[in-house]
């Protein structure tokens, strides 16, 4: 593999951020060094979900927007009526029904939303949803087993949801040998996938890099 000049677990994230994390007042920008980052509130080694039944902004219950039967129904969004500025993190997001979203923005910014910052924010594509025993919950791979590696052959580029060549998500690296695990964790049982023999990213490439994979990009 050719080594591309920049890193980032973001890569090129601002031609593959189809996946928004919910209304906010920021603009996107380029990431730091991914693993050099903070971990607070982060799910583990064991890539445990955190499920967030203690509230959102102002006390806002999470778990009142976060009912849920399958991984489909959940999505992540930030936690308070604003983006945090930076990037985003588990710290900072929360998981919640697909369909409840607006509802759960409503309740987070209340009668008199609050002027957001003009900060900087991105989103950070490592962060999923998935349902976890009846109630939406957030996990960051990039802290997990899923993401780890030795060298660049044993990382592949996928989509951050189930199915890997999924055009309407944005692109991770992670670890190829965890395909297997990963796909248990965030499809369905009766979800099928398409076949990806086929698709070619030429703009990123995967990479390792202390440990984890990460995207590698040409600029």
């Amino acid at each position: 593999m050719i080594e591309k000049s920049r890193f980032g677990r973001l890569g090129s994230w601002w031609a593959l951020s189809l996946l928004a994390l919910g209304g906010g007042g920021c603009s996107g920008k380029a990431a730091r060094n991914p693993v050099k980052s903070e971990a607070n509130g982060e799910a583990g080694a064991g890539g445990a979900a955190l499920v967030d039944a203690a509230g959102g902004t102002s006390g806002v219950s999470v778990a009142a927007f976060a009912s849920c039967q399958r991984h489909v129904d959940c999505v992540v969004t930030h936690r308070g009526c604003c983006a945090s500025c930076g990037e985003q993190s588990l710290a900072n997001v929360v998981a919640v029904s697909r369909e409840l979203v607006a509802d759960y923005r409503a309740a987070a910014c209340g009668l008199e939303p609050p002027a957001c910052s003009t900060c900087t924010n991105f989103s950070n594509p490592y962060l999923v949803a998935r349902c976890v025993d009846g109630q939406c919950a957030a996990s960051d791979l990039f802290r997990t087993p899923l993401s780890e590696c030795k060298v660049s052959a044993d990382c592949n580029l996928r989509s951050n949801s189930c199915c890997p060549c999924d055009e309407n998500a944005q692109l991770i690296s992670v670890s190829a040998a965890q395909e297997p695990e990963l796909r248990a964790q965030l499809c369905d049982a009766d979800t099928m996938c398409d076949d990806c023999s086929t698709v070619s990213v030429t703009d990123v490439d995967a990479g390792c890099r202390d440990g984890r994979c990460v995207l590698l990009f040409p600029f």
